[in-house]
C-alpha cells in the first residue's frame, strides 16, 4: 500500500549520535520560521530533518515531507508542495496561490528535502513565510539559501573520540554507527579489540555517515585496522588514488567506491545517474543495455553508491543518494555513457507510456497507471530530454500517450503544458503532432471549455485525414464529438456514431465500445432513455469482460443519472454507489468527484440531508483541491439546492451565481439534471431571500466567482449542520411548498 503524498517516511533504522542536534534544531525553530540544514552531501541532514519531523508528529503537530531531489526546475517547486498537499496540479489558478490558501487554517511543519540545486524557488519560499504565519519550515541545501530570517544549521559530521580506549568508543556516535552497521553486514566486532582501529578509522573519515557506512560494509571481509591500513596506505577503499587521503568531499567517497568497480559495472552506474525519482529491474536493463543488471545492483547495493527503497511490498525499486547521481551527471568521464543512456531512457518510458495507454480501458490499466505515476519524474526527465534535443515526434507521442496519467493521476496542469510545449517543437502535419492535439484537447476541456478543446481536436482530425490514418482520425472524431456535446447533442450523437461505425471498420472494438458509451450519454441527455439504457447495458457487459474499472464507472454514472432524472432514487443511488466504487482507484480524476456530487443529490432529493451534506462536502473537497473548472458548476449547483434546504439561503444563493458565471465562462449550458432542477431551485430561494435581496446575493456570487465559493461552500461543508437544520426532509426536495 503506498503512502499518502507527502507522508513523512519511516526509516528503518533508528537514528544514532544526533539528540543535541535534533534538540538545536527544535530550539532554532522556536527562534525562526525557518531553519536550513546545511552541509556535505551524505553528511546526514535528510535523515535528521526526518527525526525532527517524526517528533514533531508526535506532538500533535502536521508533518509535510517534500523530496526536492528528483526535480529540476525550481519553478516546479510550488507544484511539487502542492501536490504533497494532495492539491493537484490541474488548476489555472496557481500553485503558489493555492499552497498559500491551503496553508492558512493548517499549523504545520513542512520538510523541503534537497534545495541546494533550486535556490531559484527562494522567492516563493520568502512569500510562503510571510504570508503564512503558521507554517514552519525545515530546508536541507548544502548552502544556505539566503532568505532573511532564514536560521542556518549545519550538519557536520558524527562525533568522533578524542581518545582510543572502549570506553571513547561507546559514548562516540560515529563508533556507534560504526559497529551498528559492522554488526548488520554480519561482522561481530570484539570491542575492546578494535577499539583503536575502530576510533582511528572514524576520525579518519572526519565523522561523515556515509564514508562511516561504506567503510563498515568492508568489515564483512577486513577487519577495522585492515581497512583502516589500507586507506591510509592510499589503496582504493574510499579515497581516490590521486586526491588527499584526508580530503572530506563526498565526492572522494564516491569515487573510491567507483574505483572498485569493473568497467562494465562503471559503465552500468554512470548510466543510472539519467534515473529521476528511482528505477527497477527492468529499467536499468534496457537503460543500461546489461542483461546481469541485478548483479549490478547488487554490487552498487553493497557499495553504497545505490539503495533499495523501503516499504516497497509489491516490486523491487532503487534510487541513489541525489549527491552520488549529481556527481554522475558532472564526471566527464560518464558523459558518453549517459549520452547513449538518455536515449534508451526516452525509448524506455515512451514504450512504458504507450503500453499503458493500450491498457487503459483493460484490467490492467489501473496497475499502469500506478506504475507510471510512481516514473513521473523519469517521464519528465524523458520529455526534458526530448524537448531539449528538438525530438518533436517522440515529445509529442510520450505527452500524448500519458494522457492517462495526466488525467487519473492528477496531473492535468502539467499534462496540458507539456502536450503544449511538445506540439510547439514543430508544426508539421503528423501523426505524432495529430495525436498530441487530440489529447491537448481531452484536457483543455477542464481548463478552458469545449471551444478551445474543440478547436485543437478540428486540427487533429485535419491531420489525420491528410494522412488517410484511420487510427487517428477516429481518436480526433472522439475528441470532437466530446466537446460538440457541451453544445449540441444532435451534432454529438451523429460524430459518435461515425465513430462506432469506423470502429467496427478497422476491427477496434475498445474504442468502439467507449464510443457507444458517449453515444448513450448523448441519447440520455436527449430524453430518449430506453435507447440510452440499452447501449449503457452494452457498454458494461463489454468493460466487465475487460476489467475495465473506469468505463464500467462512468456508465453507472450515467445510469445513475438517467434514473435521477425518471426519479427512481432506489435503482439511481445503487448505480451511484457502483459506480463510486469502480472509481474508488481513481480518487484525483475529476469524474470521482461527479460521482460524489451526484450520490449527494440522489439523498438530498431522497430527504436524507446529513447524508448528502457528507457526501458534496468530499465532492467540494476533491473539486477545490483539484481546481477542475469542469466541475464547478455542478458541485456549485448541488450546493446552492442542499444550503438553500438546511436555511443558508444568502450563501446558497451566492453559490447559485458563482455557478451562473462559471457556465458563462465555460460557454457551455447546465446538464441535463441542473437544468431540469433549476426552476425549483431557483425560486426556492428567491421566496427565502424576496427577489431583492436574492438579486443582490446571486450578484454578489457571480461577482466573487466559482473558484472562491467553491472554496467557501467547501468550508462550510467540512463543519457540521447548521444548528435548527433538520436532518431529514419531509417530503420530496423537489417539491416546492405554497409559498415557495
Amino acid at each position: 500500500m503506498s503512502k499518502r503524498p507527502g507522508a513523512v517516511p519511516q526509516p528503518l533504522d533508528r537514528i544514532v549520535g544526533r539528540a543535541a542536534d535534533i534538540a538545536s534544531v527544535e530550539r532554532a525553530l522556536e527562534m525562526s520560521r525557518l531553519v536550513t540544514l546545511t552541509g556535505l552531501g551524505g553528511s546526514g541532514k535528510t535523515r535528521l530533518a526526518l527525526e525532527v519531523a517524526q517528533r514533531a508528529q508526535d506532538r500533535g503537530t502536521e508533518a509535510l515531507f517534500v523530496d526536492l531531489g528528483p526535480l529540476d526546475d525550481a519553478g516546479l517547486v510550488p507544484d511539487v508542495v502542492a501536490h504533497a498537499l494532495g492539491l493537484a496540479e490541474v488548476s489555472e489558478v496557481p500553485a503558489e496561490a493555492r499552497v498559500l490558501t491551503a496553508l492558512e487554517s493548517r499549523p504545520m511543519l513542512l520538510i523541503l528535502d534537497n534545495l541546494e540545486h533550486l535556490h531559484a524557488c527562494r522567492p516563493f519560499l520568502t512569500r510562503l513565510l510571510a504570508g503564512v504565519g503558521n507554517v514552519h519550515v525545515v530546508a536541507t541545501s548544502r548552502v544556505p539559501l539566503g532568505i532573511p530570517g532564514e536560521r542556518e544549521y549545519p550538519v557536520g559530521g558524527l562525533a568522533v573520540p578524542v581518545g582510543s580506549s572502549p570506553a571513547d568508543v561507546a559514548e562516540s556516535p560515529a563508533c556507534t554507527l560504526f559497529m551498528t552497521r559492522a554488526a548488520e553486514v554480519g561482522a561481530d566486532l570484539d570491542v575492546p579489540l578494535h577499539a583503536a582501529s575502530i576510533a582511528a578509522l572514524c576520525r579518519r573519515l572526519d565523522g561523515l555517515p556515509l564514508a562511516i557506512e561504506l567503510a563498515a560494509r568492508r568489515t564483512r571481509a577486513l577487519s577495522p585496522q585492515a581497512v583502516l591500513s589500507r586507506i591510509t596506505a592510499g589503496e582504493n577503499l574510499l579515497v581516490d588514488p590521486g586526491r588527499a587521503t584526508r580530503q572530506s568531499s563526498v565526492d572522494v567517497v564516491i569515487a573510491w567506491s567507483v574505483g572498485l568497480l569493473t568497467e562494465r559495472e562503471r559503465r552500468f552506474f554512470r548510466c543510472l545517474g539519467i534515473f529521476s525519482g528511482g528505477f527497477d529491474l527492468a529499467a536499468a536493463e534496457r537503460i543500461t543495455a546489461d542483461a546481469q543488471a541485478l548483479d549490478a545492483v547488487e554490487r552498487l547495493i553493497e557499495l553504497g553508491l545505490v539503495r533499495r527503497i523501503p516499504g516497497m511490498a509489491d516490486e523491487e525499486r532503487f534510487t541513489m543518494l541525489e549527491s552520488i547521481r549529481s556527481y554522475l551527471l558532472r564526471d566527464p568521464k560518464a558523459s558518453d555513457d549517459l549520452e547513449a543512456g538518455r536515449s534508451r531512457h526516452l525509448i524506455y518510458y515512451h514504450d512504458l507510456a504507450e503500453q499503458m495507454e493500450a491498457a487503459q480501458h483493460d484490467a490492467a490499466g489501473s496497475e499502469w497507471r500506478r506504475r507510471l505515476a510512481g516514473d513521473v519524474g523519469n517521464v519528465r526527465t524523458a520529455l526534458d530530454h526530448a524537448v531539449a534535443i528538438g525530438n518533436a515526434q517522440s515529445a509529442q507521442e510520450l505527452a500524448a500517450a500519458m494522457l492517462p496519467a495526466w488525467l487519473y493521476g492528477g496531473y492535468l496542469q502539467e499534462g496540458r503544458e507539456r502536450l503544449e510545449a511538445a506540439i510547439a517543437l514543430d508544426d508539421a502535419r503528423t501523426a505524432s503532432r495529430s495525436r498530441a492535439l487530440a489529447a491537448l484537447s481531452a484536457l483543455l476541456l477542464y481548463f478552458e471549455g469545449p471551444t478551445s478543446a474543440r478547436a485543437r481536436a478540428e486540427e487533429a482530425l485535419e491531420i489525420a485525414e491528410d494522412l488517410g490514418d484511420p487510427g487517428l482520425r477516429l481518436q480526433a472524431i472522439m475528441k470532437v464529438g466530446i466537446a460538440a456535446g457541451y453544445t449540441n447533442l444532435d451534432e454529438a450523437a451523429g460524430w459518435f456514431q461515425q465513430a462506432v461505425e469506423l470502429a467496427a471498420a478497422i476491427d477496434d472494438p475498445v474504442t468502439g465500445l467507449v464510443a457507444e458509451g458517449d453515444l448513450a450519454s448523448v441519447r440520455m441527455d436527449q430524453g430518449r432513455f430506453d435507447e440510452a439504457a440499452a447501449l449503457f447495458e452494452e457498454v458494461i457487459r463489454g468493460a466487465d469482460a475487460r476489467g475495465d474499472a473506469y468505463s464500467a464507472g462512468m456508465v453507472h454514472l450515467n445510469l445513475a443519472e438517467m434514473f435521477v432524472l425518471r426519479r427512481d432514487l432506489g435503482t439511481a443511488r445503487r448505480h451511484v454507489q457502483a459506480a463510486i466504487r469502480q472509481l474508488e482507484s481513481l480518487v484525483r480524476a475529476p469524474h470521482s468527484a461527479w460521482a460524489l456530487s451526484l450520490a449527494a443529490t440522489v439523498e438530498m432529493l431522497d430527504g436524507d440531508m446529513a447524508s448528502a451534506w457528507v457526501l458534496l462536502a468530499k465532492a467540494a473537497e476533491m473539486v477545490d483541491a483539484s481546481g477542475t473548472r469542469e466541475q464547478f458548476p455542478g458541485v456549485l449547483a448541488d450546493a446552492a439546492e442542499l444550503l438553500g434546504l438546511v436555511g443558508m439561503a444568502d450563501k446558497a444563493t451566492q453559490a447559485w451565481g458563482a455557478r451562473e458565471r462559471a457556465l458563462q465562462e465555460l460557454e457551455v449550458p447546465p446538464d441535463p439534471l441542473h437544468a431540469e432542477r433549476a426552476p425549483v431551485v431557483e425560486a426556492r430561494l428567491r421566496s427565502a431571500l424576496g427577489p431583492a435581496r436574492f438579486e443582490l446575493a446571486v450578484a454578489e456570487g457571480r461577482r466573487r466567482g466559482p473558484y472562491e465559493l467553491v472554496r467557501e461552500v467547501r468550508a462550510i461543508l467540512a463543519g457540521p449542520l447548521p444548528s435548527g437544520a433538520s436532518q431529514r426532509r419531509t417530503g420530496p426536495a423537489d417539491q416546492l411548498t405554497a409559498r415557495e
